[in-house]
């Protein structure tokens, strides 16, 4: 499991590597609500509460990893974000959502080792 701390977003979010560790977290709606994931989901996203710490965050696992499932995936963790800091953002106003998608984006890329290989110009 990869830990981020975004440093200026009171929230964490974590790129967990196998099911076996949403046992380290629960909902946000109680102990009692455990965090599953949908065998037929390439990816899933979850507000939830890091049982150790009790930090509020975001966690995300992945079934299959594909770029167009990362950006999917970089949205739900900037707008649960987002919402925890009753933030908004209009569609003619939203560069700064943007920029934490991308972000977001960039650090689960890192957490699971991809590597983007940028084409030579001709």
């Amino acid at each position: 499991m990869k830990k981020i701390d975004p440093q200026i977003y009171p929230r964490k979010f974590f790129v967990l590597e196998n099911e076996k560790e949403l046992e380290l977290f629960h909902g946000r709606d109680g102990e009692h609500e455990r965090l599953e994931m949908d065998s037929s989901a390439r990816g899933r996203t979850w507000a939830c509460v890091e049982k150790e710490t009790g930090d509020l965050g975001v966690a995300v696992l992945y079934n299959n990893v594909w770029f167009d499932t990362i950006a999917h995936e970089a949205v739900h963790v900037a707008d649960i974000i987002f919402q925890d800091l009753d933030a908004c953002f209009t569609l003619e106003d939203d560069e700064t959502h943007a920029y934490m998608v991308g972000w977001v984006a960039k650090c689960i890329g890192e957490a699971l080792n991809l590597k983007i290989v940028k084409s030579k110009k001709k």
